[in-house]
């Protein structure tokens, strides 16, 4: 089709993996080790060792737990004290934030620990002793959770830590039933949550029980189980709908299907039957009033049109497995959660989107991942789908203007849009009248921003959800779909923005022929908005992410003035990607220079590890595309926003962004840049508990467009020419005829 210009589908061969330069150097000294600094941390370990002497003696088979900070500016993988904190002493075993170290802690591991302390004088002992800042017990009260209160409670969720040792873990979970005994804890449940996670859920009868529970030393946190709901608000009824308003499902289109895990939709509603393919009813009718699930529902069918075709709102439509799970009075628990999620993607495996519109009603911690979006993140791996997760919205009154005048941590994300794997989901707006707090294409004001925990960007995509006035009155700035009733109705909230994502993003699921990764369907739709969005600040990109996305068939048939190349494969430990020359056309090129914008997405799943909460994602990738010269390599397209140093602290850049398996890079060279070989090169590094373990291949997902800014030179056409004849083996992404909507 002449009109088309598809991506580049770019094979990767064992020839663009190649050993890289390597130039390790002697460990940094932070600080002189004097006698007196080995005494203080002598001094500090032997007093660990005597608080920790009746529960040694009570389990004498059962570690401790021990807390290590680090000086600042020692964080880095690389000034990791490894010489003092390994098997032989005290291993390292999880995080509890930026350089704060947990380590598995027995007498004789205490007291070996000491003596390389006192005695340590090789270059490595002299170097690790200066890193540190200090031990520290891990009290009884370090393990009561702050969601704790003297409120009445009954249920509480019990948290141990994983100690690596599969013998070891199965022996504590033994002593804890007799723990459980000896305190008068008489129900009492294990919880699946995965990988690395051990959680048990019980009833006790008064707060004393806690404080004896947290004496038994794996226990890491007892706190409340969250819930989680739907937005509350009413939905507006408006008007009837006709078939222009909500048309039927084209009997000639290969629709892609989307789940919603929601409070349902009635089996009557006239307006969504058809678009139903198949339910699940976990709650009976009198539980729900349909409204929330219905109203979701309604924009993953038709969104565009039930908003008058308004071409702000794309033409994506998707059928629908309705899940009825939530009560729009008390939500769910997280334990029905997790088995309400789990059992759909069991029973229809044929769908690849979920859509959660959904959330805690208080913001995720600011470098932890909640146990429920660590298991989400184990969920999407195993099944290979998709999240799409409202980022939750913040209600307190007043609600927020933009730009905002009053910051607070309060309207972070929620859980369980912190899910690593998901794509998180904040809205804009796209009415606004005299009172509305924001104007259009700002962020809503009830949109819960990021970022998420350490520091990764959340949300990474917005959408459409409405506007409202300082009280949170919407009327006539809202969102319009379908109600209970199939009635035209509007309404405002992040769940609305999330739905329009999930169809956008199911569209690639059938659009694309073949089997689709789930990395790579969130670097298209995170792509795709990068490429229609403004460049914005690191603090715009808290509410705004990455931008809105396309709707997938234009960004799938792109247009003559960009090229966007998507290569898609494994990165070795011992081993870097690169490829040269990088193609880029003569027609941006002037004077030597290149003259044009570079933009590129990478998306990937890293190994997770829950047990370190700072360090949770244990596997990084960074892409650097710039000049080769002289076997030199110069990145010249920065992480965007590239102003984030104003946003984190140099520790943070270092672990958190750094470590995000989402990155955007981005630049335009409105001068130009000289060189003549450009090069593209991808490197894989590993959190240092990793480095002697035998690790999957790390998978990623890379898209690199190549534009003209100015959309004055066609060179599309130019840029496949140039791949041809490099001798990329390169092919034009196939598109589903019977997966288009015909407008």
């Amino acid at each position: 089709m002449s009109d088309e210009y598809p991506l580049q589908v770019i094979t990767i061969s064992e020839r663009d993996h190649h050993k890289p330069y390597s130039s390790g150097g002697p460990k940094k000294v932070f600080s002189n080790v004097t006698p007196s600094l080995r005494s203080l941390y002598s001094n500090q370990i032997s007093s660990i060792n005597q608080k920790y002497k009746k529960t040694f003696h009570k389990w004498p088979n059962i570690p401790n737990i021990a807390r290590v900070e680090l000086k600042k500016e020692a964080i880095a993988k690389s000034h990791r004290p490894s010489s003092l904190l390994n098997n032989s002493t005290c291993p390292i075993i999880g995080d509890y934030g930026f350089g704060k170290l947990l380590i598995r802690v027995n007498e004789i591991g205490l007291e070996k620990l000491n003596r390389i302390i006192e005695e340590g004088t090789t270059k490595e002992n002299i170097a690790n002793i200066s890193s540190l800042e200090s031990f520290l017990d891990y009290s009884q009260f370090d393990r009561i959770d702050s969601s704790i209160s003297i409120e009445n409670f009954r249920e509480i969720k019990i948290s141990l830590f994983d100690f690596k040792d599969t013998e070891l873990n199965n022996k504590i979970n033994k002593c804890l039933l007799s723990v459980f005994e000896e305190i008068g804890i008489l129900k009492y449940k294990k919880i699946n949550y995965g990988k690395n996670q051990i959680v048990y859920k019980a009833e006790i009868n008064d707060n004393q029980t806690i404080p004896k529970l947290c004496i038994f030393p794996p226990v890491r946190t007892v706190s409340l189980f969250p819930q989680y709901e739907t937005l509350k608000t009413t939905n507006i009824t408006i008007g009837d709908l006709h078939e222009q308003l909500f048309p039927k499902p084209d009997k000639s289109v290969d629709y892609p299907i989307v789940g919603i895990i929601d409070t349902g939709i009635h089996d009557d509603n006239k307006a969504l039957s058809d678009w139903v393919v198949a339910r699940k009813k976990r709650i009976i009718d009198k539980e729900t009033d349909f409204e929330h699930g219905s109203f979701v529902g309604g924009l993953i069918a038709n969104n565009h049109s039930l908003n008058h075709s308004d071409p702000r709102f794309p033409n994506v439509h998707a059928k629908i497995i309705d899940i009825r799970a939530l009560s729009p009075k008390n939500g769910i628990s997280e334990e029905d959660l997790k088995e309400t999620i789990e059992d759909s993607i069991k029973s229809f495996p044929y769908v690849r989107i979920w859509n959660l519109s959904l959330g805690a009603s208080t913001p995720t911690d600011s470098f932890s991942y909640s146990s429920l979006a660590s298991y989400f993140d184990e969920l999407q791996d195993t099944y290979n789908v998709l999240f799409v997760i409202s980022a939750g919205n913040y209600t307190n009154i007043p609600l927020r203007n933009w730009p905002p005048s009053d910051i607070s941590i309060d309207d972070r994300i929620s859980t369980p849009g912190d899910s690593s794997r998901a794509l998180s989901v904040g809205s804009i707006t796209h009415k606004f009248t005299p009172i509305t707090l924001v104007r259009n294409e700002e962020p809503s004001p009830f949109s819960r921003r990021g970022p998420g925990p350490s520091f990764i960007p959340k949300p990474e995509i917005i959408h459409y959800g409405g506007n409202c006035d300082k009280n949170g009155n919407y009327s006539q700035t809202g969102v319009l779909s379908v109600s209970a009733d199939s009635k035209h109705s509007e309404n405002i909230g992040t769940s609305f923005s999330t739905p329009i994502v999930s169809s956008i993003a199911s569209q690639y699921t059938k659009l694309i022929s073949g089997d689709i990764s789930k990395e790579l369907i969130k670097a298209l739709v995170i792509h795709s908005a990068v490429l229609d969005s403004p460049i914005r600040t690191a603090e715009e990109v808290k509410y705004y992410g990455f931008g809105k996305p396309l709707e997938p068939i234009k960004f799938l048939t792109g247009d003559p003035f960009t090229c966007t190349m998507i290569f898609e494969g494994e990165l070795y430990d011992s081993l870097e990607f690169s490829r040269q020359p990088f193609p880029l056309p003569e027609s941006l090129r002037a004077d030597g220079k290149f003259h044009g914008e570079l933009l590129m997405t990478l998306v990937y799943s890293p190994p997770t590890d829950s047990s370190f909460l700072a360090e949770y994602c244990r596997s990084n990738i960074e892409v650097s595309l710039g000049i080769f010269k002289n076997g030199k390599h110069s990145k010249k397209v920065p992480i965007d926003p590239k102003d984030i140093n104003k946003l984190y602290e140099s520790e943070q850049i270092e672990h958190g962004f750094k470590w995000s398996p989402v990155k955007v890079y981005r630049r335009i060279f409105p001068r130009g840049c000289s060189g003549d070989i450009w090069r593209l090169k991808l490197n894989l590094q590993r959190r240092f508990e990793t480095h002697n373990m035998q690790l999957e291949p790390q998978k990623f997902a890379l898209l690199v467009s190549v534009r003209d800014h100015e959309k004055n030179i066609p060179i599309f056409n130019e840029m496949v020419k140039e791949m041809n004849s490099l001798g990329w083996n390169r092919s034009d992404l196939r598109i589903s005829d019977r997966a288009r909507v015909r407008n």
